[in-house]
């Protein structure tokens, strides 16, 4: 089932859960706060002058952090898009999660009641 186990093909031994996809039914009620907030914007990028003012030994985790929030941002937009365009066809959207960290985000979003 879901607990089957993949092991990491760096050669590290570790194993992984594998992905998996689910499909995520949002109500009316949630789909229409959720356009009437607007389109989620785009993380702001992070220019090579910027990054020169700071320390050299941050710059590389900044670089990571900076990939991972425009992920996570990219992610609400193209969440954002997939309502817009279900919802006048059907009162409602289907959104197909297909990782760990969509499922986090779901469960975020139930228990604050927004976006992730």
């Amino acid at each position: 089932m879901f607990e089957e186990e993949v092991v990491a093909g760096d050669g590290s031994g570790i194993t992984e859960r594998p992905k998996r996809k689910m499909l995520a039914r949002y109500p009316k009620a949630y789909v229409e706060y959720m356009l009437g907030r607007g389109r989620p914007t785009p993380f702001p990028v992070w220019s090579e002058e910027r990054l020169e003012k700071v320390r050299p030994e941050r710059r590389a985790y900044i670089r990571v952090e900076h990939q991972e929030l425009t992920a996570l941002a990219q992610k609400k937009i193209d969440r954002y898009d997939q309502m817009k365009e279900q919802y006048p066809r059907t009162g409602y959207a289907d959104i197909e999660l297909s990782d760990l960290e969509d499922d986090d985000i779901v469960v975020m979003d139930e228990l604050k009641g927004t976006d992730a």
